[in-house]
């Protein structure tokens, strides 16, 4: 069987795109593979993604088709651009069989024309999201490394699933030398942002250095710029250049996980991260909040340190638990039997090669679920008419079609505020015009501006109070989830009545 494994972004490298492209040499021993890495606009592939299939000895070529990390972000104009490529790539190379990772559309709908089985892994996601979905173009299998967002997919969906924990980076685990009372050097790995929660971790380091504990963080991975200010401020302010490093992203970080003692997850949002499991492979003690899938493997005390909570406290709590338990063996034996059972490559691969004996056997699937009323392509393609005859014909804009269509069955005729009065703001009343003829917006919120703004009232945020209005529109993405957070503080509910504009 020669089976395609589609990655997820043309710049960069995720956790969910590493973990396909690891179950993807796995699976190279198996059955003959073909890795797709996605371009760019001007044709050039990942480069980190091309250099890891060249290490690894990988058949891979480069295509240009868009993935989701959202389905409100599902781009559906070039969805169908790429679905006649993916097509004929997979006749040309005779590929029997289509796995991708996070929401690739064209990869199913093109599945679906040629015939073959098409399996996504898909993570953690907003169950309020499964409002858009509304045209029958999900993945009727799915797999995912939490039983948590297996449920929810299957759930919301319909969809045949499988929980299948990610892959060591070696073939057997490490095992490092403790020794108890001395500094203890803590490392951090994956994307610098709010729901990796780097900056609370700090706040964590800080606070078990003022009770005297000898503890160093080092952080590790590709930066949003924004919160990664916030992060280097709070070290300058308190003095902790010597305690905290930040790194930029690392291609290899083998040697930093040898150079450390404990790995340390304060993710708020993730399904089961698959650093832990580089960090467990290579001898490091796991520290985590209790995150998604954690706790259905990690017990606290047992195998790791796992917080109450997800704030500073509860893991300067935790920290403070591992050092003073570094020295015993009996967590490191336990962490070693569970990695053992579910992180193990030959473990990995034999779950894997079932799950696809098992999709070969259902295959043609059952139709998937749809939320309400449905959206067709009539109705997009009129929604980018509107947008385009009023002007707006950017491309960010003309990429969101699907959301715009789906919003226009979900809202009802109404008025709608909208927060940002500048020229975010203005921008989403344009589109609100143009393809949203039910609603009414009234007025603009705004934390700094007062008065008037296009002729319509101003308010500050302390205005908008329950029922003061039917819809919110957020119309800015800088600070767009501290904002989300105090509409729901209100009682607006997200991708209800509390939405993104543009």
């Amino acid at each position: 069987m020669k089976i395609a494994y589609f990655l997820d972004i043309p710049i960069g490298l995720g956790g969910a795109g590493n973990v396909l492209l690891e179950q993807a040499k796995l699976i190279n021993s198996v059955h003959d593979v073909l890795v797709l890495i996605p371009c760019n606009a001007d044709g050039v592939m990942n480069p980190e993604y091309r250099h890891r299939c060249e290490r690894a000895c990988l058949n891979y070529q480069g295509m240009c088709y868009p993935t989701a990390y959202a389905i409100q972000n599902i781009d559906m104009i070039q969805v169908w651009q790429a679905v006649e490529k993916i097509r004929e790539m997979a006749r040309r190379e005779k590929v029997d069989f289509f796995h991708s990772v996070q929401l690739n559309i064209a990869a199913e709908l093109a599945s679906r024309e040629l015939h073959i089985p098409h399996l996504m892994n898909i993570y953690q996601i907003e169950p309020s999201e499964f409002l858009f979905a509304r045209m029958d173009i999900f993945p009727r299998y799915h797999s995912c490394d939490s039983h948590l967002f297996c449920r929810v997919w299957k759930d919301n969906l319909g969809v045949m699933t499988r929980c299948i924990r990610p892959s060591a980076p070696l073939a057997a685990i490490r095992h490092k030398e403790r020794r108890a009372g001395g500094a203890l050097k803590i490392l951090m790995l994956g994307g610098i942002c709010g729901h990796k929660n780097q900056l609370c971790a700090i706040r964590a380091v800080h606070r078990c250095r003022e009770k005297g504990l000898p503890v160093f963080l080092t952080i590790a991975g590709s930066a949003d710029r924004a919160y990664e200010e916030k992060c280097r401020a709070y070290v300058a302010a308190h003095g902790l250049e010597e305690a905290v490093r930040i790194l930029g992203f690392q291609s290899n970080v083998a040697p930093l996980l040898e150079e450390h003692d404990c790995f340390l997850c304060a993710s708020v949002n993730e399904s089961f991260p698959s650093s832990i499991v580089e960090a467990m492979t290579y001898g490091l003690t796991v520290i985590s909040t209790p995150v998604a899938g954690v706790p259905e493997l990690l017990v606290d005390g047992i195998n790791a340190f796992i917080s109450q909570g997800y704030g500073a406290e509860d893991m300067a709590d935790s920290i403070a638990a591992c050092f003073c338990a570094y020295g015993e063996d009996r967590i490191h034996k336990q962490a070693a039997e569970l990695w053992g059972e579910h992180f193990a490559p030959e473990v990995v691969r034999r779950q894997l090669n079932e799950y696809y004996g098992e999709i070969l056997q259902d295959y043609p699937p059952s139709p998937g679920k749809t939320a309400g009323k449905r959206v067709t392509e009539q109705d997009i393609q009129e929604i980018c008419k509107r947008l385009w005859d009023r002007g707006i014909r950017e491309n960010y804009v003309l990429s969101r079609c699907y959301y715009y269509a789906c919003l226009s069955r979900i809202l009802e005729p109404g008025e709608a505020w909208i927060w940002g009065a500048g020229n975010f703001g203005r921008y989403a009343k344009e589109i609100a015009e143009a393809v949203f003829p039910q609603i009414h917006i009234a007025a603009f919120v705004d934390g700094r501006k007062t008065g008037e703004y296009l002729g319509l009232p101003v308010y500050t945020p302390e205005s908008v109070g329950p029922g003061a209005v039917k819809y919110m529109f957020i119309s800015f993405a800088r600070g767009r989830e501290a904002a989300m957070d105090v509409l729901e503080g209100k009682g607006f509910v997200r991708n209800r009545d509390a939405l993104t504009l543009p």
